[in-house]
């Protein structure tokens, strides 16, 4: 039992009662409700912020309507929690949602002899939701949990998550919040790029207004990319609510209570299952977008058609909702989306797709077949001879409905005829499936006319020798090791190496290379695989091979620190590094301590082990030419670990020039004297004072 707000009671074997500071051992988590209802809120969606809490809780479970999560901080907890934490938002409301989380059954003690009501009662589910950082088991159970919190409008949720760090680790914080955290910033480059257009979204029913809505474009191929990266990494703990309907209702002006049977059905005990994955993203970037855009905007209703005023007016209010006729906003939405047409495509939930197949060895005519996919998930598609044979109004791709789906995939082919000119020949028939491409043509659209086809909202899909963009091309695959006579490792050190040429992930040689630049083709088949020679990857080559290139730990660490990076205009491929040098470039790479180092031969004293790690930072990072930082506490020999790293320099031969020490007058003399004492073979000089010479010669 609490014993109050932030304290939990645990009784022990000997009967004393211990504090335990639950808000201490707190975690912050965010997850997306579709909509609240609350009296200070009308139904709009929100992001509500919820804790949990380590402590001891016993095993429950739904009754009537889904059981109160058992951990969760408490609405006036969570808001002292989070002020305490310097992370409480501005605009949040108490809010309630049924969440549906991992759980773990949990079988009730009864030594009392049941009767058979009790026996009933006893087959309900019991147990607990998992605690955060649990491990969530293969065969959990899913269960529904009524959770408290505090509600964010998308207006405040994004200057919220903002201010929310991208990467490292939070104690206070859920994984899914950095996950958050990374979709506002894409929201934001959306925003800065104007990658996106006013529209008009018609109302769903009865009770839904017609609302004007700032909508992302996510027609471009690096959108849809991220799109892809955050729908993998999609916190099922960041869309798994369903709004909470509060136990009292306003009914002529006056509040009552809900009876038993209402709340039961205005709160059934249901688990809320993530719809796709992509399309759930896609909704929730543009709701972030939406409030931004709807914040900063201004209307500028001077000379303007009442209707596109009107518009104009609910894309800068709070709630979007256009005080117009149905058939004037029927209108309105007409027109936004032609404009959105011209620009991206339809606003449908598919889109024609061109799949070019590589053909036989035999032939030279590549094959371009029509289909129909799935805008939010490419991995959904039919052939366009389904479309054009369905019968209905519309066809399933998976969980996504699309409507005149006959009528999708035409608009997109004539579309696609904008930009690549030779789709014309395959549109020669009412119902085109498919189409035959020359040589010539195919290397067009490899090369130019697919990016630019997904700009206008029409799907590629490229053979995969072709699709991998910098891989695809010419480049070369690197061995490297430290020379056998190199005594350590320094930069400018040259490496012992080879390398081969690689184009789609396979090897060639220079005499197979020249063999198929003989054939004068921009697509060429080689080891049962299609790829690109390009003419000036082929001149590049030819510099490269005739030349006697060295490649030194400088260019090492250079190739290796991203991918894509060049040699002579050739792109890497590969680097693959001897023992010795790979383990340079981890601890480069990735900030592995080195070694520590013992005194040097020289130095007239004894270093802690902590002295003789600094003693190793030091030569490594000097090795890289890079600035160091002792940040030891006073009095734990910082100056003697610079005097060693100094002889260590000199004993290796590598103090090449005086090294100048800029110190407060106060220690000079301590360092005179323990440069004296510890290392006496090195030469000091005290540039100090008022006959010190002006242009001194050391």
């Amino acid at each position: 039992m609490a014993a109050n707000a932030n304290e939990q009671r645990t009784p022990t074997s000997r009967g004393q009662i211990y504090k335990v500071d639950v808000a201490a051992m707190s975690l912050l988590h965010a997850t997306w409700l579709p909509a609240i209802r609350t009296p200070s809120s009308s139904g709009r969606p929100a992001l509500l912020i919820w804790a949990d809490a380590w402590q001891v809780a016993a095993p429950t479970g739904p009754k009537t309507t889904p059981a109160l999560h058992p951990f969760t901080l408490k609405p006036e907890d969570l808001r002292l929690w989070l002020n305490e934490k310097d992370l409480l938002p501005d605009g949040i409301i108490d809010a309630t949602a049924c969440l549906t989380l991992p759980s773990r059954s949990l079988k009730l003690k009864n030594h009392k002899k049941s009767s058979k009501k009790e026996e009933t009662s006893s087959l309900e589910w019991a147990g607990l939701p998992l605690q955060a950082g649990e491990p969530i088991p293969k065969n959990c159970e899913w269960w529904p949990w009524q959770v408290q919190g505090l509600a964010l409008e998308p207006a405040a949720a994004t200057t919220w998550l903002s201010k929310l760090p991208l990467s490292g680790r939070h104690p206070d914080l859920g994984d899914e919040l950095q996950w958050w955290s990374h979709l506002q910033r894409w929201a934001l480059s959306v925003i800065a790029r104007g990658r996106w257009l006013p529209q008009v979204e018609l109302s769903r029913g009865e009770g839904y207004p017609h609302r004007a809505r700032w909508v992302p474009l996510l027609n471009r191929e690096d959108d849809r990319c991220r799109l892809e990266e955050l729908a993998a990494s999609l916190p099922l703990v960041a869309t798994c609510a369903l709004p909470w309907r509060e136990p009292t209702g306003i009914r002529s002006n006056r509040t009552t209570r809900l009876r038993p049977e209402a709340m039961q059905a205005a709160n059934p005990i249901a688990s809320c299952r993530p719809r796709s994955g992509r399309l759930r993203v896609a909704n929730l970037l543009e709701e972030l977008v939406d409030a931004q855009l709807r914040k900063g905007f201004q209307p500028n209703e001077q000379d303007l058609d009442p209707l596109l005023a009107t518009w104009q007016k609910a894309l800068g209010s709070d709630n979007g909702v256009i005080d117009l006729a149905s058939e004037e906003v029927e209108r309105l939405a007409s027109a936004s989306n032609h404009w959105r047409e011209g620009i991206a495509g339809t606003v449908a939930p598919a889109r024609a797709c061109l799949e070019l197949s590589t053909p036989t060895e035999s032939e030279d005519l590549w094959d371009l077949r029509f289909s129909l996919q799935a805008e939010a998930d490419p991995t959904l598609k039919v052939p366009a001879s389904r479309a054009w044979a369905t019968d209905s109004q519309f066809l399933q791709l998976g969980e996504i409905r699309v409507d005149h789906p006959s009528e999708v995939l035409l608009e997109g082919l004539g579309r696609a005829l904008t930009v690549f000119e030779p789709i014309e020949r395959g549109l020669d028939t009412a119902t085109p499936t498919s189409m035959q491409l020359t040589p010539a043509e195919a290397f067009v659209l490899v090369r130019t006319a697919a990016s630019q086809l997904r700009d206008v909202g029409v799907g590629v899909e490229l053979p995969s020798s072709l699709s991998g963009g910098l891989a695809s091309r010419l480049g070369l695959a690197i061995k490297a090791e430290l020379s056998q006579t190199s005594r350590g490792y320094t930069l400018g050190e040259n490496l012992d190496w080879s390398w081969e040429l690689m184009i789609g992930g396979i090897t060639l040689t220079l005499r197979e290379l020249e063999r198929l630049a003989s054939k004068r083709s921009p697509l060429v088949h080689h080891k049962g695989a299609w790829i690109e020679l390009r003419p000036n990857d082929l001149k590049n080559a030819e510099k490269f091979c005739s030349s006697n290139i060295e490649v030194s730990l400088d260019d090492a660490l250079r190739l290796t620190a991203t991918e894509g990076d060049t040699l002579m205009k050739l792109p890497v491929h590969r680097f693959e590094a001897g023992p010795r040098l790979q383990g340079v470039l981890e601890q480069y790479h990735q900030q592995k301590a080195p070694d520590p180092l013992p005194a040097p031969e020289g130095f007239h004293g004894q270093l802690r082990p902590y002295q003789e790690r600094g003693l190793g930072w030091l030569a490594f990072l000097h090795r890289f030419d890079q600035g160091a930082c002792l940040a030891d506490d006073m009095g734990l020999g910082k100056t003697i670990q610079l005097l060693a790293f100094l002889q260590h320099l000199k004993i290796e031969q590598e103090l090449k020039r005086p090294v100048l020490l800029v110190a407060p007058t106060s220690v000079l003399t301590n360092w005179k004297r323990e440069a004296l004492v510890f290392t006496p073979e090195l030469k000091v000089y005290e540039h100090y004072g008022p006959k010190r010479p002006d242009t001194p010669s050391i």
